[in-house]
């Protein structure tokens, strides 16, 4: 959210504050100001000038020789402007003047002529989103024309008069205070934090109620049905004329990120901007005599005025006129009483609605406004009326013959004043070592617009309407308004005095979840993501393994995350997708919850699992190996049981995993970690290269560990290690290749002579120009080890030869 200094001036005198000592004092008790910046800084640059005169250049048809008065000498600039004029005022950048596209002027020489600067146009000052009144020539393809009146020499944005500082405030520190949102509502926190006196208040209006223009235009009756608002203010206007706004208006709208469209909208959003409160104008023709006020049936549609048709879900507030829906009540109203170039007589709506209904459509619709944002947050029903009468009052500066009819205002429930009843002692007891008194308090509270009595101990306090929904409504809160007002850095930490305990139980999957965190980032190089528990139906086409009777959300926070989690594996692609473009090697992990559908009726299994994924420069078997490398290194360091891994092809689920690229780890009994090469599928349709993935469920990997445990002391005597690269058919499996070696040994006993094969361990395959059609060369590894005594050369020779003879009976041919 952004606030405009000069706006916050209207309602109170900062004079005495510079920019900066107003950010702190924001920042450290009210809400966090990320940053101060200008609006439209380059305008300062740019000086008003007056082309005294305008001669043909001698060498060019298309350009002129401009005399340029801009305030302190006169200068030449050469122009190819088609709508400069003698005696016209225009902007000028000087030389050494920057302009927003980056150029900065310097003395140039056109077709031989001096040039001490350039004329601007809109276009290259930045301000087309500026609707400019006849006063100004405005063109497409010319120089901007200023004013008459407009002062040679003064820079644009004094002129123009829209010098001014903004300050960008974190939503997410204003989100429990629904009277932030609006310019007056930090001009009245301001007033309670210093002090200072508020000039105005702009929800007090004299504005003046004409009865002839209910009966001149036929006056319109309001119904709030089934509690679907708070409250709901209506009133007729006549006499309007559309035009633009004024430029002040048009430049506080832009600076804080709203486009101007014409005098209507812009003093709706104005006040919108400035009280908190939405409000909306319908055109008095399009509607009837009639406003209901009701929540929407089942596939009831309705086009807004951003030109979409919503087709809506039951339970949706909505305002319809005798015959049909008008507006999304506190979202969006409806093109077909959208305001107009022929439209002379309004309908003003300022209502209040329950946060929660806002909410709900915000979410089945997926469309949010600056309204809904604000509705969402939790509105106080004393603004509606005063809304209705600012919008009149700014629209009558545009167009004087307009008047107001009487305000028909319609409610379904009393404004609420929260009493708060608690005590000094209750107060000082939560401030801790805060040195402060009951007068004090008093005090700060009073200034806070809160009505405080303290008879002796006794606190009661009354809350202003303002802050009552949803905001003050313990004594608590009151323990944090004091506190933030007197300054957290008044109140000293004090550290909870408590016994130390040894914790009576170990969580070993949390135990389990920081040691895989931790070897991930420090010894894999892996970067943690965090990514939503849903899934879109898009997420759901990617990984189907339990994408049958998938866990649909009752209420989305998202229409389009209607699912719950079903895959570790999208969020991971998500995040190399978005990062990929910066970094070619770059690997992601995350451990959360996924949501396993379950037959009938039954809630869905959660489990816990761990997954990671990388992309990498290198090619796919150097790829592939390192990814088989992190999970025997992963095994190993979770103390599991090495020489019980069984890497095979894994074709349990090869909608996910590339075929003949994937491998699972295991015990004799328990899936460990599924591991490979992704589908092209999966990676072409999410417009990735190869990716290389693994997962495992902390669960599995407990239960395996739990069993035994699988420590081994170090071996005294050397291995033999044998590599070979044999011939086979690409269809062959090196799963089936390893058991035809034979089975590998995990508990030894050291006191028998006995040789046994330790490991068989995968190098490499090569289907190269040396290698016939059909066939692949596959290099491995066999390690032999005695565990009493170092192995013969004559006996590694008859282990090799019998190996390959075994081999070669199998169909294996020995690669020379």
């Amino acid at each position: 959210m952004k606030l405009s200094i000069q706006w916050l001036n209207d309602f109170i005198d900062l004079s005495s504050f510079s920019n900066e000592e107003l950010a702190d004092l924001l920042t450290m008790k009210t809400c966090e100001v990320e940053k101060i910046e200008s609006f439209l800084p380059h305008l300062k640059q740019i000086l008003v000038a007056k082309v005294e005169s305008v001669e043909k250049h001698p060498d060019a048809d298309k350009l002129v020789v401009c005399k340029v008065n801009n305030g302190g000498e006169v200068i030449q600039i050469v122009t190819g402007a088609p709508n400069v004029k003698a005696g016209k005022k225009y902007p000028l950048a000087a030389i050494g003047v920057t302009l927003p596209n980056g150029m900065t002027m310097k003395k140039a020489k056109l077709r031989g002529l001096e040039s001490y600067g350039m004329l601007c146009s809109e276009g290259e000052l930045d301000i087309e989103e500026f609707i400019f009144s006849d006063e100004f020539e405005s063109k497409a393809d010319g120089l901007l024309g200023l004013p008459d009146d407009f002062e040679v020499g003064s820079s644009l944005s004094d002129a123009l008069k829209i010098d001014d500082t903004l300050f960008n405030i974190d939503n997410k520190s204003i989100t429990h205070r629904p009277d932030l949102w609006s310019h007056f509502g930090f001009a009245r926190e301001i007033a309670s934090l210093t002090g200072l006196t508020l000039k105005q208040n702009p929800l007090k209006s004299d504005f003046k109620i004409s009865q002839d223009v209910d009966s001149k235009l036929g006056k319109v009756s309001v119904k709030i049905e089934k509690g679907a608002a708070i409250g709901y203010c209506g009133a007729l206007m006549s006499g309007l004329e559309l035009r633009p706004s004024s430029l002040q208006m048009q430049a506080r709208l832009l600076s804080v990120g709203m486009r101007p469209i014409n005098n209507v909208v812009d003093a709706s959003n104005y006040v919108m901007l400035e009280l908190g409160q939405p409000n909306h104008a319908f055109d008095r023709s399009q509607l009837n005599d009639k406003i209901i006020i009701d929540f929407s049936k089942s596939e009831e549609k309705i086009t807004t005025l951003d030109s979409k048709e919503h087709t809506l879900p039951e339970g949706i507030v909505l305002i319809r006129d005798k015959n049909k829906p008008i507006a999304l009540g506190g979202v969006m109203g409806g093109e077909n009483t959208e305001v107009s170039n022929n439209t002379t007589d309004l309908f003003l709506e300022s209502a209040t609605f329950h946060r929660h209904h806002i909410r709900r459509a915000v979410s089945k619709l997926g469309l949010r406004t600056e309204a809904s944002q604000r509705f969402e947050k939790g509105q106080d029903p004393t603004n509606a009326k005063a809304a209705i009468l600012r919008f009149a009052e700014l629209i009558s500066k545009s167009c004087p013959n307009t008047q107001l009819g009487s305000i028909n205002e319609t409610t379904t429930e009393p404004i609420r004043e929260n009493v708060i009843e608690t005590s000094v002692s209750y107060l000082l007891r939560r401030l801790g070592s805060a040195k402060i008194t009951g007068e004090q308090i008093h005090d700060i509270l009073t200034r806070l617009n809160i009505k405080c009595q303290i008879e002796g101990d006794k606190l009661v306090a009354e809350v202003p309407s303002y802050r009552s929904y949803h905001d003050l409504t313990i004594a608590d809160d009151l323990v944090e308004e004091v506190g933030r007002v007197i300054g957290y850095k008044e109140i000293e930490p004090v550290p909870i005095k408590m016994n130390i305990e040894v914790p009576q139980y170990l969580n070993k999957k949390r135990a389990l979840e920081h040691k895989m965190r931790h070897l991930f980032v420090n010894r894999y190089q892996f970067l943690e993501s965090y990514h939503y528990a849903f899934h879109s139906n898009n997420d759901i086409a990617l990984d189907k393994r339990y994408s049958e009777n998938t866990e649909q959300l009752l209420n989305l926070i998202h229409q389009d995350l209607p699912n719950l989690r079903i895959s570790p594996l999208v969020g991971l692609l998500k995040s190399l997708k978005e990062n990929i473009k910066k970094e070619n090697n770059i690997g992601f992990f995350e451990t959360e919850r996924i949501f396993i559908p379950s037959d009938g009726e039954e809630l869905p299994e959660e489990k816990y699992f761990f997954a990671s994924a990388f992309v990498s420069s290198s090619n796919d078997s150097e790829s592939l190996a390192k990814l088989a490398s992190i999970v025997r290194d992963l095994l190993e360091k979770l103390n599991l049981p090495i020489a019980q891994q069984i890497y095979s092809e894994y074709v349990e689920h090869g909608d996910v995993f590339h075929p003949g690229r994937a491998g699972l780890a295991s015990s004799s009994s328990n899936a460990l970690i599924r591991w490979g090469q992704v589908s092209p599928k999966i990676t072409d349709e999410m417009g990735l290269p190869n990716v290389y993935y693994l997962e495992t469920f902390l669960d599995d990997l407990l239960e395996i560990e739990a069993k035994q445990s699988y420590y081994q002391p170090v071996a005294k005597y050397p291995a033999s290690d044998f590599e070979v690269t044999l011939l086979m058919n690409v269809t062959d499996r090196f799963a089936d290749l390893q058991s035809s070696i034979g089975a590998i040994e995990t508990k030894v006993d050291a006191s028998r002579d006995k040789t046994y094969i330790e490991s068989i361990d995968y190098l490499g395959t090569y289907t190269g120009e040396q290698i016939e059609s059909g066939k692949k060369a596959v290099s491995l590894k066999i390690t032999w080890r005695n565990a009493s005594r170092t192995l013969e050369g004559d006996e590694i020779k008859a282990l090799q030869d019998k190996l390959l003879k075994k081999l070669s009976k199998l169909g294996y041919e020995m690669r020379s």
